[in-house]
């Protein structure tokens, strides 16, 4: 469970769970990736990228 919580402490998760729109934890939301990728960088953080699989991981 800690290595989860570390994982989402470092990552930018998407705004409202829409891809391509991301929230900051200062609370900004940008939705130009390469702005977000700028800021991530900044900070020390990933962005969340979208899923592009048909099934879920565990199938």
């Amino acid at each position: 469970m800690d290595k989860n919580a570390n994982l989402m402490k470092d990552k930018v998760m998407f705004y409202n769970s829409t891809p391509g729109i991301w929230l900051f934890p200062d609370g900004k939301v940008i939705t130009s990736y390469y702005e977000a990728q700028q800021k991530a960088d900044k900070l020390g953080m990933n962005l969340q990228m979208p899923n592009l699989r048909r099934f879920s991981n565990s199938h």
